[in-house]
């Protein structure tokens, strides 16, 4: 629709929107405007066209009233006469000192013309400054608790002489129905969660309660007892409850933020000296400073899976008197504001040394160490002959030597020629 209130230009007529939007049982209010409609929803708006002046002469205009999401245009057409029958000095209609305007205007055409120091609707509010025409100015001056705001009586309620009618009272109260007791609800029904008081609109909380209505605890829970900062410095309090931060990549957990996947030991460190000396009696604290420093009473058991699968954090030292390993763990209880430790009893100590075993097994591992040696060499020996005996071969293979006929020599054998025989062969 168009603005709340509106004048149409070129005539003496004002426009005001009404509706109750999507809450029926909530009374009417001056808007123009609804939000959260879903398709089949049914909204009733109300258009109250008021005439400011008798004009000079009769006004026709044509007023149309459009929804922005819609297509559809509703078109009034609307006369203003410029003088009634019933206006007339003598009219039947007309009556004077009428109740309907009390007893202090005329009655004429269903309404009231007040007296001289009468004003109003029904000429019910008087005047000091009779016959000042600002009055009813003044009065809606009067019913608005900003200068600046645009509706009177902060839109919950109507302004008589100067006073704001609630719509709605006990729920809607205060000088400008500034006061609304829908603020305290929480959405369930019940006026600041049943913990507070509702002061104008504001709920006042009980102690350890805080937030609009009431609902979250004080932020007193989001302190480890002992530290001086909110969620260990590691995080924000937000409605009693620590939301923990990313500082220089290291991501902080736990209830106070007090704990982090990279820390060496957390907490550990603080509890170390104390689970010691009360379970085992070592580590650097004495007697009487155990008994005068450490408050805590650990409970001891024989494994402590069922403790780290609940959430508990695990920290583990040695022990140097004893020469084993000591295992705890430790969670906070919000219940009873202070930690649970569980100490791991007894200690875990490694295996005693079998002195024997160590001995045979040094000399059997010298031993194979000397063996594989002898080995070794042995077969790089081996290797280096069969290299040097195959060189001398192909040596002796390759030798040439030379030869040279002497003078002296005469070969064992000789040949003869038979003359017959040569010529026989020949024929």
């Amino acid at each position: 629709l168009s603005d709340n209130v509106a004048s149409i230009p070129g005539s003496p007529l004002f426009v005001r929107y009404f509706t109750e939007c999507l809450n029926k049982s909530s009374p009417i209010r001056q808007t123009r405007s609804c939000s959260g409609i879903k398709e089949g929803d049914e909204i009733d708006f109300v258009a109250q066209v008021e005439v400011l002046s008798v004009p000079s002469s009769e006004v026709r205009r044509d007023l149309q009233i459009q929804i922005t999401t819609l297509q559809d245009t509703l078109t009034i057409d609307i006369t203003v006469l410029a003088e009634c029958e019933c206006e007339q000095q003598g009219a039947e209609d007309r009556e004077e000192n009428s109740i309907e305007c009390s007893e202090s205007g005329v009655l004429q055409c269903g309404v009231c013309e007040c007296y001289s120091g009468y004003y109003g609707a029904n000429c019910q509010c008087s005047s000091n400054n009779a016959g000042n025409p600002n009055d009813s100015a003044s009065d809606a001056a009067e019913c608005l608790a900003d200068p600046a705001e645009p509706e009177q009586c902060s839109g919950e309620g109507v302004c008589q002489c100067g006073t704001c009618i609630c719509f709605n009272p006990p729920a809607v109260t205060g000088k400008y129905c500034e006061c609304n007791e829908d603020d305290c609800n929480n959405g369930a029904g019940s006026l600041c969660s049943g913990r507070g008081v509702c002061n104008c609109g504001v709920c006042r909380c009980q102690a350890g309660w805080a937030g609009k209505h009431c609902q979250c605890p004080e932020d007193a829970n989001c302190f480890i007892p002992g530290d001086s900062e909110p969620c260990s410095g590691k995080g924000e309090c937000s409605c009693g409850q620590c939301s923990c931060e990313m500082i220089e990549s290291v991501l902080y957990t736990g209830r106070y933020c007090e704990e982090c996947s990279e820390c060496a030991s957390g907490k550990c460190e603080e509890f170390r000296g104390c689970v010691q000396c009360k379970v085992f009696s070592t580590g650097p604290l004495s007697n009487e400073e155990c008994n005068n420093t450490c408050t805590l009473k650990p409970r001891e058991l024989s494994s402590l899976e069922g403790q780290v699968a609940g959430g508990a954090r695990l920290c583990t030292f040695p022990d140097e008197s004893s020469g084993c390993d000591f295992n705890f763990t430790y969670k906070y209880q919000s219940n009873a504001q202070n930690y649970f430790i569980v100490t791991q009893v007894p200690q875990q100590c490694p295996p005693p040394l079998d002195v024997l075993g160590v001995v045979l097994g040094v000399i059997g591992v010298v031993v194979a160490i000397g063996v594989f040696t002898l080995i070794l060499w042995r077969v790089l020996t081996k290797i280096h002959d069969m290299r040097e005996f195959a060189r001398f071969e192909d040596e002796r293979k390759n030798v040439q030597w030379g030869t040279e006929n002497s003078p002296i020599f005469k070969p064992p054998t000789g040949t003869y020629v038979n003359p017959a025989f040569q010529r026989q062969l020949s024929k």
